[in-house]
């Protein structure tokens, strides 16, 4: 009879083991995961300070719809940017002084095959101060200012920077 007790027991725990692993279904939406860094956006592209508003976003979208671009110290056309990058390359993109200091450092994720921008980020190196601020004023790099971002297509095309 003890025996029969203590599997009878065994088996009540088993089952009471096993029930605590399968629970309910919710109603709760799933949340799918991704393991590709092309979904996985910047906290945030658009800055504002003191009346300028800059979308990162389109900073690097105005970078790769120019004719031509330098990136690494090479020329390159769209068509050959496609050919010899990854199909999600990250460029960083640097905004400079006049005197060739860096104002800004941006990370553009780029899909090479659509010629888009999947997301950017600003690095932390240098952080945007009021200096920085006032030269984007100066140079209407501001949304305010250059709605169609044609201000950055200009700095691109002046050849101040080379990336």
């Amino acid at each position: 009879m003890n025996s029969r007790k203590v599997l009878t027991l065994s088996l009540l725990v088993t089952l009471a083991g096993c029930g605590s692993q399968n629970p309910a279904p919710s109603n709760a939406p799933a949340v799918q995961s991704s393991a590709s860094a092309a979904s996985a956006p910047a906290e945030t592209s658009v800055f504002h300070h003191g009346g300028c508003t800059i979308d990162i976003v389109k900073v690097c979208k105005t970078f790769i719809d120019q004719p031509e671009f330098t990136y690494n110290g090479d020329q390159y056309t769209w068509e050959r940017f496609q050919e010899t990058s990854s199909r999600h390359p990250d460029v960083e993109i640097w905004m400079r002084y006049p005197d060739n200091s860096v104002l800004a450092d941006i990370q553009c994720h780029v899909d090479a095959q659509n010629r888009k921008v999947d997301w950017a980020r600003l690095l932390p190196n240098p952080p945007l101060t009021d200096k920085s601020w006032d030269f984007a004023k100066s140079k209407r790099w501001c949304q305010e200012d250059s709605p169609d971002y044609s201000s950055w297509a200009d700095y691109w095309r002046s050849g101040i920077t080379q990336q």
